[in-house]
This record gives structure tokens, C-alpha cells and sequence, in this order.
């Protein structure tokens, strides 16, 4: 699970006191309107990265059916910046390793080294989204 910050997290400023219809009520921390946007995608990202990493597969991929490189690359980019908890590290590391697992091995005529697509074919464009992927969860 991805810690979230709360509003109250964000906020040092001094409780206040207000006025509201003759009854002095007091009042937590007041966040500024920026303040309650970046707690919204903070609590959206946690959300939505806690998702993704309950569907992954037990090879490390993601993917209909399971093991599409793309779509792992992209998991990971989407999922490594928010890596704070052993889970989530985890998570990572298990679709890296399964995207090591994906490289073509060269053969005469193709030298290798590239990603499948999903199809068998190897694609630059997928080549660089692995790299990418790799890059970040090293």
C-alpha cells in the first residue's frame, strides 16, 4: 500500500476558531484549495497504483492474457515512483525481471537483444518503453 499524506499532514498551520451561525465552532487545520487538489491526487495515485499492483500476474506482467511487455514498461513507470513500501519495491521487481526474461535472443540474421511486442516480433518502439522501465526500477 502507498502511504497518503493527509490534508492535516500538509498543513502547520494553528487551529482556528469561526463563527457560524452565533456558535463558535472550532475548526482543524484549514487547507488551502491547492492544498486539498494535491491531497486529491496523492489519495487518486495511491488508489490507482494500489490497483495495478492487485492485478498483476504471477509472472511479474501485466496483460490480457498475461505477459504483454508494453503494458508491463508502462506498469512499472507508472508504479516506481510511488515504490515507498516493500510491496510495492516487490511489485517492481518482479515485472523488471520478467521484462529481462522477455529480451530475443540473437539468431542469424537478427542479432537480438530487443523486446517482443506480444506478437514474436521485436519492436524499437517497445525497446525503448523496456528501457525506459528498466531504467527507472534499477
Amino acid at each position: 500500500m502507498v502511504a497518503v499524506r493527509t490534508s492535516h499532514d500538509l498543513c502547520d498551520r494553528e487551529r482556528e476558531r469561526r463563527e457560524l451561525n452565533g456558535h463558535t465552532v472550532r475548526l482543524g487545520c484549514l487547507p488551502t484549495e491547492a492544498e486539498n487538489a494535491t491531497t486529491f491526487i496523492h489519495l487518486k495515485a495511491a488508489q490507482y497504483v494500489n490497483d495495478l499492483v492487485a492485478v498483476q500476474d504471477g509472472d511479474g506482467s501485466w496483460g490480457d492474457p498475461s505477459g504483454d511487455t508494453q503494458l508491463t514498461a508502462y506498469a512499472i513507470l507508472g508504479i516506481d515512483p510511488h515504490a515507498s513500501t516493500t510491496a510495492l519495491k516487490l511489485a517492481v521487481k518482479e515485472a523488471a525481471t520478467f521484462l529481462v526474461n522477455q529480451q530475443i535472443p540473437g539468431t542469424v540474421p537478427n542479432p537480438g537483444g530487443g523486446f517482443d511486442n506480444g506478437s514474436g516480433i521485436e519492436n524499437t518502439e517497445v525497446d525503448g518503453e523496456v528501457l525506459q522501465a528498466l531504467n527507472a526500477a534499477h
